[in-house]
């Protein structure tokens, strides 16, 4: 029983992760301007990629630590519960700060017309 419950868990985050993955990427370009999409791209690999080798390394160092004790799944389970719940509190945040469509379009039309200036001269 126990490890049908973690078998579906584990499909339920990877779909979830899966399918959140692309769209992040792609939100993340289309509310970046032309010139920022390469930094904020690689931004973002970076991260995804720092974030998984740090998390790995501190579970795997609390795991290691409570070994001689009951307590190794229950504190690595701590910890991830801890970083999932700094994610959701980091969240609101990043999300206020989304330009929007409106804003996004204009600044897309300033940069084409001083393209089209820069044409010109």
């Amino acid at each position: 029983m126990a490890a049908g419950v973690a078998i579906a868990g584990w499909l339920f985050a990877g779909a979830g992760m899966g399918l959140m993955y692309p769209r992040l990427s792609v939100m993340t370009l289309a509310l970046s301007k032309p010139e920022d999409q390469g930094f904020n791209s690689s931004a973002m690999s970076i991260s995804d990629s720092l974030g998984g080798a740090l998390s790995l390394a501190v579970t795997g160092l609390v795991f290691s630590a409570l070994t001689t004790t009951a307590g190794s799944f229950a504190g690595v389970f701590v910890l991830t519960s801890a970083i999932a719940v700094v994610g959701l509190v980091i969240a609101p945040r990043v999300a206020a700060r989304r330009p929007s469509g409106a804003e996004h379009a204009v600044d897309a039309e300033a940069h084409r017309a001083a393209e089209a200036d820069d044409v010109r001269a």
